[in-house]
């Protein structure tokens, strides 16, 4: 099949240093997807690059930013609660006229016979004029990011309402949608009242692997890495650029209930430091943030990738974590939360664990205690957590379950 691929980014450039480090996620997701697709054997076009100036010179925009932000900086003290934060991009004006450059490319392209269109952005076929059919494939909605993830905190009601006309607007017009946790389908079904059969649960990937990758059909070559970590001392990783919304300070507290009772347990912060507030701990080590597409860079974060014992993520808020795909594909399995997307990419007692916020280090200390004192058990986890990794949690094998939705789907037009 010959599939266009709408994104925001321009899929001529491939220089992650150019866009802010918000975006790093979704632009590493969205090539991986592209590729994905690729690999699967379709011929894919890329389309992208918006030409968001209409949006940037805007007067109007610019005064309701002012004017909302003015409302927030005075209700902020005698109504903390007060929702006034804005987004421009969401207007639909700005996004009609992504809809008609999504369209203008589409037609420039020398090959315009596309099958179908796939993209990971609503607001660009919210708008868009077409006649052929759409899937979505994404994280999630916009519906269950408001009020949970930064950014999307505290919004306006004007652009809660524009938020909502997208995904209505998108998700009604497409054939599919392939979303990656049963959280965020519940989240859209609940939210637009969408028909359970128009959705499709499809994992997302990691976009860190191994940098000579085990041959999934021998389980002795990851099994070197995992017999080959420290049994003196636990080795904890914890990735992520929002210490706080990645729960950082819980990461922190489990090595400290760790220790006390005599494990020798280690933290190393990648990506993000911990703030002024949180005192240095001697078992804590910073490397800062690491860019995988430097070599160096990338050495250093395969080290601590096959050295370390578990992944630390306790978040608050999470739609997905493509962090955990990657840590399971150095066979390591994952601390975690029960929050957001995360029960449908870790499966207690297969590749990690999860627990609630309440009560998450306690629970998740006992977990870690009853495998320290077992290394049989702890290194059967790992093999486990590697095999979901090659079963359901890596891009090959996401590209083609797309792919047989999208065929089926076409198929039955």
């Amino acid at each position: 099949m010959h599939l266009a691929f709408l994104f925001e980014f321009d899929p001529d450039r491939g220089d992650r240093d150019r866009w802010p480090a918000a975006k790093l996620g979704h632009w590493g997701r969205c090539l991986a997807m592209a590729t994905a697709l690729e690999r699967a054997g379709h011929r894919v076009t890329r389309i992208g690059g918006l030409d968001k100036t209409i949006e940037h010179r805007s007067r109007r925009a610019k005064f309701l930013r002012k004017l909302y932000g003015w409302q927030q900086y005075r209700r902020s003290s005698s109504q903390p609660n007060h929702h006034s934060h804005y987004l421009a991009w969401a207007e639909p004006r700005f996004n009609r006229e992504y809809g008609r450059q999504m369209v203008s490319q589409l037609a420039a392209k020398p090959h315009r016979d596309y099958d179908a269109i796939v993209t990971p952005d609503a607001n660009l076929v919210a708008y868009l004029d077409t006649d052929r059919p759409i899937f979505f494939w994404a994280d999630t909605t916009y519906a269950t990011l408001i009020d949970q993830y930064p950014g999307f905190c505290g919004l306006c009601e004007r652009s809660r309402r524009q938020l909502d006309e997208l995904d209505r607007l998108a998700l009604n017009r497409c054939e599919r949608v392939f979303l990656a946790s049963e959280w965020a389908i519940s989240g859209a079904i609940a939210a637009y009242g969408l028909e359970r059969d128009r959705f499709r649960l499809i994992e997302l990937g990691g976009n860190l692997e191994p940098a000579d990758p085990a041959d999934p059909a021998d389980p002795a070559t990851i099994s070197a890495d995992i017999a080959r970590r420290d049994p003196r001392g636990l080795n904890l990783l914890f990735v992520g650029t929002d210490w706080q919304r990645k729960g950082g300070d819980r990461a922190i507290a489990l090595v400290e209930q760790l220790r006390e009772r005599d494990i020798p347990a280690q933290l190393t912060i990648i990506g993000c430091q911990p703030p002024e507030y949180s005192p240095p701990h001697r078992f804590v080590h910073r490397l800062g943030q690491l860019d995988p597409t430097k070599s160096t860079d990338r050495t250093r974060l395969d080290a601590a990738f096959r050295s370390a014992h578990f992944l630390v993520l306790p978040s608050e808020a999470e739609c997905f974590g493509h962090v955990l795909c990657e840590a399971n594909a150095f066979g390591v399995p994952v601390l975690t939360s029960d929050v957001g997307g995360i029960p449908s990419v870790v499966r207690s007692g297969v590749n990690g664990f999860t627990a609630p916020l309440r009560g998450w280090t306690e629970a998740i200390v006992r977990s870690v205690v009853a495998l320290w004192r077992d290394p049989a058990s702890y290194q059967a986890l790992a093999r486990s957590a590697r095999q979901e990794y090659d079963r359901r949690l890596n891009w090959t094998t996401l590209g083609e379950r797309i792919s047989a939705e999208i065929r089926c789907s076409l198929a039955s037009q």
